[in-house]
């Protein structure tokens, strides 16, 4: 996104395991008052390192539309409202800022890249995790209930409902594909971030925006 956007200046970050942070929160045009945009945090997390089913994220999101040719969603967190897109193999969440993200999804970039334009990297998931919600929304479709090919498929009724709606969302981004994780073992005593991570990562984010 750059050092600034929106008159406000890029004024920290950080890392955390499989995500970065970037805080654009300082006003450039302090003098003028209302001159500043509403200030925000971007999270960027790679999702192949994560240990969950990636199909969690999408628990409770709405899918809001399509810009840059990527899909952003709207996701209930303490603290308030969530948007976040998915670009190539990344979860980019916004917290605060612009009402529905556009602003935002418009400055998206690589790190030192050329100001943005055009489509962004389709969003990539784990060939297993894609293969997994097709597979559950066939069965739901041939058995009538999430219930009745939750025991067709050996599976929790509720990791069932999850895929299911994993595989609704995908349905609606027309641009979507697969991506082969490698595999790394982590360093002893650590372990890599779940989709129950990034939930309450954005969650203390979404409460440090909005204060």
């Amino acid at each position: 996104m750059g050092d600034s956007l929106g008159g406000l200046a890029r004024s920290g970050g950080g890392s955390y395991r499989v995500a970065t942070l970037i805080e654009y929160v300082d006003c450039l045009a302090f003098r003028f008052a209302g001159a500043c945009r509403r200030p925000f945090i971007l999270w960027t997390i790679d999702l192949c390192p994560m240990s969950g089913p990636i199909a969690d994220l999408f628990v409770g999101t709405k899918l809001t539309g399509l810009r840059r040719g990527v899909p952003i969603f709207r996701s209930r967190v303490e603290g308030g409202w969530v948007r976040f897109a998915l670009v190539g193999r990344s979860f980019v969440a916004f917290l605060g800022g612009s009402k529905d993200a556009h602003r935002e999804i418009d400055a998206l970039r690589p790190v030192g890249g050329p100001p943005a334009e055009g489509l962004l990297p389709r969003p990539l998931f784990p060939r297993a995790e894609l293969k997994l919600a097709r597979k559950v929304a066939r069965t739901v479709k041939r058995a009538g209930s999430a219930r009745l090919a939750a025991r067709r498929l050996g599976m929790k009724p509720r990791r069932v409902r999850v895929n299911l709606r994993m595989a609704r969302h995908l349905s609606r981004i027309p641009r979507h594909g697969t991506v082969r994780c490698p595999k790394k073992p982590a360093r002893p005593g650590e372990r890599s971030s779940s989709a129950a991570d990034v939930a309450g990562l954005a969650a203390v984010a979404a409460i440090g925006a909005r204060g």
